[in-house]
């Protein structure tokens, strides 16, 4: 019998590949680090391509993720949505541009685009229910070089998380009424698209599993440092691993240091303060 356990953690130091028999079980565990997360690098896909899950065949796979909301030796653990569901879309504008002393004579896409990305972000506040979470942020909007030139083309990016799949369609079908709208609007070309492949959301469906896990982790760490898991709006590229294999998902915290403060993980720079946590990793599985 095989089980698996998957570090999902980008900055972990643990990225090597091992095979660990358990004493007094008839189980092997294998550990293995993941590469790629949620922009879109699909890294368990590769890993799946490759066989990671075969042979011999993996009957259980176990990740832990890093979140820097809490102290070292906490953990989340729970039944039910983990993450959220992850795509990304693109709009590309492209308009008349020319001088800003004349911008009567341009179809201004960086004024137009502007006013897309607030009707974008309004899309969660109007159209989903109140009780369903959802997201819909802008990444970028780029144009323009020049402080006197109105620019002719302008691009969007952003992302869309989710729990719920009915919810998730309705975001697309409203971010493609807007693009709609704004062209017949606007004298301008808008161009839609979605990132193929999106991540869909991170379930613990079995609680035997789960058990198991709160069970083990009881014994290495304070039962009162081990919370209910709740859903994370993050993505999760560890979904391809459900097609395959039974999963369960958890929470490993760490305490980080970046530079607007602690726990706040994406930013340019990130201080492990305390690397305990791997080896609460490795004993836990």
């Amino acid at each position: 019998r095989w089980s698996m356990m998957v570090d999902c953690a980008n900055c972990s130091s643990v990225q090597r590949l091992g095979l660990i028999k358990r004493n007094g079980f008839n189980t092997w565990l294998c550990q293995v680090y993941l590469p790629a997360a949620e922009e879109g690098g699909a890294g368990a896909l590769a890993m799946v391509e490759d066989g990671v899950l075969e042979n011999p065949v993996v009957d259980e796979i176990y990740g832990i993720h890093l979140r820097g909301a809490r102290l070292v030796g906490e953990m989340e653990l729970g039944v039910g949505p983990v993450s959220a569901s992850a795509d990304s879309f693109t709009i590309e504008l492209e308009g008349t541009g020319g001088h800003g002393a004349r911008p009567h004579q341009t179809q201004d896409v960086v004024l137009i685009g502007a006013t897309l990305v607030v009707q974008l972000h309004q899309i969660v506040a109007r159209d989903i229910p109140p009780m369903e979470p959802a997201v819909v942020t802008v990444g970028a909007l780029n144009s323009g070089t020049a402080s006197n030139i109105i620019p002719s083309i302008a691009t969007i990016i952003g992302t869309i998380r989710t729990l719920n799949e009915d919810v998730r369609d309705t975001i697309f079908k409203r971010i493609s009424d807007l693009c709609q709208a704004t062209s017949i609007a606007h004298p301008v070309e808008v161009t839609l698209s979605f990132r193929e492949n999106g991540y869909p959301p991170v379930i613990n469906e079995t609680e035997e599993h789960v058990n198991n896990v709160r069970e083990s982790a009881e014994k290495i760490v304070d039962p009162d440092s081990i919370f209910q898991s709740q859903p994370d709006m993050t993505g999760e590229v560890f979904f391809l691993y459900l097609q395959r294999s039974l999963v369960v998902f958890s929470v490993s915290e760490r305490q980080v240091l970046t530079q607007i403060g602690p726990n706040n993980t994406f930013q340019p720079i990130v201080t492990l303060i305390d690397e305990r946590d791997y080896c609460t990793t490795l004993v836990l599985f």
